[in-house]
């Protein structure tokens, strides 16, 4: 969804090498600091936060709803400010 959003990702940016990291090791669960990477990364878009991308993206793509419950619940234990809602 990232790539459809940004484009192509530079392998030289911190959101390729989280992506790839997610990618390769999908018998973990993400790392705290991975989730708030990207959490930074949706604040800094002009859309603000994922479901806005997500609806961005729905005008032109056929795109799923998605739950973000884990991802919420992680932030909050941390008493991080999320950008996914």
């Amino acid at each position: 969804m990232f790539h459809a959003y940004f484009g192509k990702i530079d392998e030289n940016l911190p959101l390729y090498d989280i992506k790839t990291k997610l990618e390769n090791y999908t018998m973990f669960p993400p790392y705290l600091s991975y989730i708030k990477s990207v959490n930074t990364i949706i604040g800094f878009t002009k859309h603000k936060t994922f479901s806005d991308i997500v609806e961005f993206l729905k005008t032109n793509n056929k795109i799923r709803n998605f739950s973000y419950n884990l991802v919420l619940d992680e932030l909050n234990r941390n008493k991080i400010p999320q950008h996914f809602e």
